[in-house]
């Protein structure tokens, strides 16, 4: 590599040696358990997008072997453990385990401190603590920052001046960023540079603290052993606006692993594997702090801001909400240096894109945002507006791409007129609908927001010029800069609804347990229960998890608690702000997996609440807890108007069943039914009922004969019975209505088929007043609300499925995940319509359904998604 940048060390060094300092610890994780906000565990070899990872790696990486265990020897200390194994994953002979914090945790300077201890590694093992930039451009543009490797090659150790020097002795670091030409520029290169740490003694079981203290003018990399502290190059990397270093001027994400073999060791095959396996690697932490006043942290740094108005994309005077700035969070780039700068004046500001293509072949260019914008907005009523001046004879098409490898474009070919586009040498204005480019794109994720090619087979000659200017993107929500007099006091007022509004509405929100806000003692773990994705296990007699709720109002809550035992007698204990509220006792569910709910009712002031559950005995696992109440009945009336119920049960998630099969529907409201209910045949739903009173029941239900007898029973208490008349066909369905009483607590509803044949696709329950005996005749619910608009990307999707929901009232949607047999794969309620997504790193690679619900289970819409 060109050493470009070594004459500044000198310039450098005594100005950051008079100031170096250790400021306040800005982030840590301790690795007491592994925290998904944070962590994503990587599943698969990489395959097929970047088989090996881009390293020809050996393993495929699961995340079972990923587990939080007590380091040994250090009493009361945990650590997260990679462990390597020689098995069988797909066509690969190892497995092993990594993590990331790509979407949720991002730094940005300071010092970063790993504390790690690597197993034997012999030949083949390769551990490794890392960043990748989080900018959205391919590797190596967006750079690399190398806090440790191990494992070298027997060829680089000797390259480097350390011929015959041990894995397990040998430790270095290594910055990559782009070169000039585009390639891959590698501080490691570089011999005389580069001072990898070689120990007297093994570094094999046993803990080294790694660091890399990151500034915005250079980049220090050291490892600590057994007390002192040693540089791994001659003097820090200096970093510059003017080369490939400026990519460590931008946010980072973490990663470590513990890999297998590949193009970095000297095991290129499995069988020149040598290091013992299986061997664990522990991590004990990671900390960020701040170093010479800079450092910072950012979580959820993969949710983007919804941009709306004129966007500047490329504009000097236009009035824009927002706009890409160039060098800071976006680049105009050419593409294979097929274009190069001409003279074009500009004719909007003092700035222009003017190119002259180098080549009479295929040639390309745009402009890219490095971090991603949210331009869903636009999709429907945007446009794309840009000024061009350009010849008859340029065939060309205008592009635009996401952060998911999905891209569309609009041809303009030689000769024609579109879009506004008028040729010659005069500069026209162009507008493209941008629902023009509707498709496979995640308008939600935006990479380029603008992109200009030739097209293919009628590439222009060589020298061709044109130019760009003014380009922006536009909704017609209208420019909400300095006018004077938008938003402010009349947002609102007094007819806004303030007064009018909250009291009339029952409060009701449900919380994942993973999603503690604070804990003592627990850990994470996968659930298999089909409503949801993972649970918080381990919990041990004194042990706690802690819930930030906002109450609206003072008044009796209901409390569920989704739990789970093996041996029974757990006893929990519930306080808010310290004060006790009660106990709920979990007995033998019959195993950690087999759940069921437990209530209690309590209560409670308005205002935010620190709400603790506390274990008292035995042991537990819980996967949600919901809180309900504060609010009117739906049904309206009755003795207690602080309790509201509604759930709506597709009929396939039965608890039990008897001589049913199921079938995939073509109703519109569903993905699968229950069919084949021949008499005697039966389903059973658990259900936990708030209180004594009626309720109403509405059955999805289908007959080609007709003259189906349902009989219902609670308990093995019958309660109730319904007919099911021709419907003129097994997929055409109506609604049976049933009211009935029953009381408060866990119920256990049977349908029981007594006479002839249906279909059900799903039953509703919905508690309709509270202790009084409602009239058969009362009139049905208000019609369904008009469809919602629904999107989800990234489409295909590896990790995380983010949901767009637009359209709708409900703050709050229900997500099923359905495999091509109608399984529930993932499940998850109450998630905020705001922030809807699904994590599918776990998942199996297919073809699956989203099924999206509001509010009484109201279908929102149905989409196909490809995991892969």
């Amino acid at each position: 590599m060109r050493l470009f940048y070594l004459a500044a060390f000198a310039v450098l060094l005594p100005t950051c040696a008079l100031r170096a300092q250790i400021g306040n610890l800005l982030w840590q994780d301790e690795f007491n358990s592994l925290d998904a906000s944070v962590w994503n565990a990587t599943d698969g070899d990489g395959c097929p997008a970047l088989c090996g990872f881009g390293n020809q790696e050996l393993q495929s990486y699961e995340p079972e072997n990923l587990t939080i265990e007590p380091i040994p020897g250090e009493a009361g200390n945990s650590a997260l453990v990679f462990e390597a194994r020689r098995e069988n994953s797909g066509s690969r002979g190892f497995t092993s385990g990594k993590v990331d914090s790509k979407d949720n945790l991002s730094v940005q300077y300071g010092m970063i401190e790993v504390r790690m201890r690597v197993p034997d590694l012999n030949t083949g093992l390769w551990p490794a603590a890392w960043l990748l930039g989080t900018a959205n451009i391919t590797w190596p543009g967006r750079g690399e920052i190398d806090i440790m490797e191990m494992g070298h090659s027997t060829t680089e150790k000797a390259r480097q001046g350390f011929p015959g020097a041990n894995s397990n002795n040998y430790v270095g670091a290594n910055a990559i960023f782009p070169a000039d030409d585009g390639s891959a520029a590698s501080i490691a290169f570089d011999t005389d540079y580069n001072t990898p740490y070689v120990s007297d003694e093994s570094m094999a079981d046993r803990f080294m603290t790694y660091r890399v203290y990151w500034e915005p003018t250079q980049m220090r990399f050291t490892a600590i052993d057994r007390g002192t502290e040693y540089d791994l190059y001659t003097d820090p990397l200096p970093l510059a606006e003017d080369n490939g270093t400026r990519v460590f001027k931008k946010p980072f994400y973490l990663l470590l692993n513990l890999a297998v073999g590949g193009n970095f060791t000297d095991a290129a095959t499995n069988d020149q594997v040598t290091a013992p396996l299986p061997a664990k690697m522990y991590v004990d932490y990671v900390r960020v702090y701040e170093y010479n006043g800079f450092g910072s942290v950012e979580t959820d740094y993969g949710v983007l801001d919804t941009e709306t108005g004129p966007f500047g994309v490329f504009t000097d005077e236009t009035p824009v909400n927002d706009e890409l700035t160039f060098g800071a969070d976006a680049e105009i780039y050419v593409w294979g240096e097929t274009l190069e700068e001409s003279d074009e004046a500009a004719v909007e500001g003092d700035n222009v894109i003017s190119w002259r293509t180098t080549t009479d072949a295929w040639f390309g260019g745009g402009i890219a945002s490095l971090f991603g914008r949210n331009m869903s907005e636009y999709l429907e009523e945007g446009v794309l507006r840009f000024r061009m001046k350009a010849p008859n004879n340029l065939g060309f098409r205008i592009g635009i791409t996401d952060n998911f490898t999905n891209e569309t474009w609009i041809n303009f070919p030689a000769g024609v007129n579109q879009f506004g586009l008028e040729r010659g040498n005069e500069w026209s204005q162009v507008e493209i609908p941008l629902s023009e480019y509707e498709g496979l794109l995640a308008f939600q994720n935006l990479n380029y927001l603008f992109a200009i090619s030739s097209i293919g087979g009628a590439e222009p000659g060589l020298g061709t010029t044109f130019a760009i200017d003014d380009i922006y993107w536009d909704n017609g929500t209208g420019f909400t800069g300095d006018d004077g007099d938008g938003g402010g006091d009349d947002g609102g007022g007094d007819d806004g609804g303030g007064d009018d509004g909250g009291d009339d509405e029952a409060f009701s929100v449900r919380i994942e347990a993973e999603d503690y806000d604070a804990m003592n003692g627990v850990l994470i773990e996968p659930t298999t229960d089909v409503d949801g994705v993972e649970n918080v296990g381990f919990i041990d007699p004194s042990d706690w998890m802690e819930y930030n709720v906002d109450i609206p109002s003072a008044g009796t809550y209901t409390f569920s608690f989704r739990v789970a035992s093996e041996p029974g007698g757990a006893m929990v204990t519930l306080s808010s702000d310290g004060n006790d509220l009660g106990d709920f006792e979990v007995g033998p569910t019959g195993g950690w997996q087999s759940w069921t709910d437990v209530t209690l009712a309590v209560d409670l002031p308005a205002g935010s609440q620190t709400i603790r559950l506390t274990s008292q005995a035995a042991s537990y696992n819980i996967n949600w807890l919901s809180i309900t109440g504060g609010g009117t009945a739906t049904g309206g009336g009755g003795d207690d108007p602080d309790v509201s119920f509604s759930t709506r049960i597709e009929a396939e998630a039965y608890d039990a069943a008897e001589g049913v099969q199921l079938e995939t529907t073509t109703d519109v409201d569903g993905v699968q039914n229950v069919g084949f209910i021949d008499p005697n045949d039966w389903m059973e739903y658990n259900v936990n009922l708030p209180a004594d009173g009626t309720y109403r029941f509405v059955f999805r239900v289908a007959s080609e004969p007709g003259g189906a007898s349902v009989v219902l029973t609670s308990n093995g208490d019958e309660f109730g019975a319904f007919t099911v008349d021709p419907t003129g066909g097994w997929q055409s369905w109506t609604d049976v209505t049933l009211l009935a009483e029953l009381p408060a607590g866990e119920q256990t509803i049977r349908l029981t088929s007594l006479a002839a044949n249906y279909n059900l696709n799903w039953l509703s329950i919905e508690l309709e007043e509270v202790g009084s005996t409602v009239s058969t005749n009362r009139p049905m619910g208000a019609a369904t609300p008009p469809g919602a608009r629904l999107s989800v990307f990234p489409v295909p999707v590896s990790d995380r499925l983010e949901v767009r929901v637009a359209g709708v009232s409900e703050a709050t949607v229900d997500l099923r995940l359905l495999d091509a047999v109608g399984r529930v794969v993932i499940a998850r309620a109450g998630v905020p319509t705001s922030t809807a997504a699904l994590q599918v790193s776990n998942v199996a690679a297919g073809i699956y359904l989203l099924e999206v619900r509001g509010d009484k289970r109201r279908l929102l819409g149905i989409r196909r998604v490809v995991v892969q």
